[in-house]
């Protein structure tokens, strides 16, 4: 399946935008689209045919909490532990 979406708006950070997107992975099983939102510091998820997506990691500004990234620049999902692998450039870090 080809997954091909629009995600209209500005740049900025509601669900349905991007601020400086990066990386992108998919999973072949339930077909959802990963972005790496760098300047937004979270990672999304986008459902097939959903242009709102939902966050899987980050979206609480910058840093090294648990639940923050910093300046996530690529993804990956590992399909046989069904994780995300997230390169995280500024902490310089892998977060997984």
């Amino acid at each position: 399946m080809i997954f091909i979406f629009l995600l209209l708006g500005i740049a900025d950070s509601a669900n349905n935008e991007l601020l400086y997107p990066y990386g992108i992975t998919r999973d072949s099983t339930s077909d959802i689209l990963y972005i790496a939102d760098y300047l937004n510091h979270r990672i999304m998820g986008y459902e097939p045919s959903n242009n709102t997506g939902f966050v899987v990691a980050g979206s609480n500004g910058p840093g090294l909490n648990n639940t923050q990234l910093n300046f996530p620049i690529a993804v990956y999902f590992d399909s046989p532990s069904k994780s995300l692998i997230i390169v995280n450039i500024a902490s310089n870090n892998i977060v997984g």
